[in-house]
């Protein structure tokens, strides 16, 4: 199970050009709880490469945003549970008898949003054998 909180600013499109420089507000919260199905093979002595399907929530908070043009614009982003699903690679090296190190790469898609339906999480890990 994966539980992560990410802080994004919004970008509002007006025609071609994107802009942030006129909004002012909280940063958006968005927590998201998933549970996925791993497949692990070994390539070499060492490392294991891995592929995993997942899916769960994703919660995001009630937030409210200040856009300042000829006068004050409320944008409004109302708290909602979504349905997210995705897919991720890793590939992971023991570097000796106490430690692994290694990479992932997930795609996460979110139904029925306009709010950042598509993510591209990499990240790289330590673990510890004990």
């Amino acid at each position: 199970m994966r539980v992560s909180a990410t802080k994004i600013k919004p970008v509002l499109s007006e025609g071609a050009q994107l802009r942030t420089g006129d909004i002012y507000g909280e940063n958006l919260s968005q927590y998201h709880a998933n549970l996925a199905i791993k497949y692990s093979v070994p390539v070499g002595v060492t490392q294991r490469f891995s592929l995993r399907a997942l899916a769960g929530d994703r919660y995001t908070q009630k937030t409210q945003f200040e856009r300042v043009d000829n006068g004050a614009t409320f944008i409004q982003i109302p708290s909602s549970h979504r349905f997210e699903w995705g897919a991720g690679l890793s590939l992971e090296s023991i570097g000796n008898e106490k430690y692994v190190a290694g990479f992932n790469f997930d795609y996460l898609h979110t139904t029925n949003t306009h709010l950042q339906p598509n993510k591209f999480i990499i990240s790289t890990f330590w673990k510890i054998i004990l």
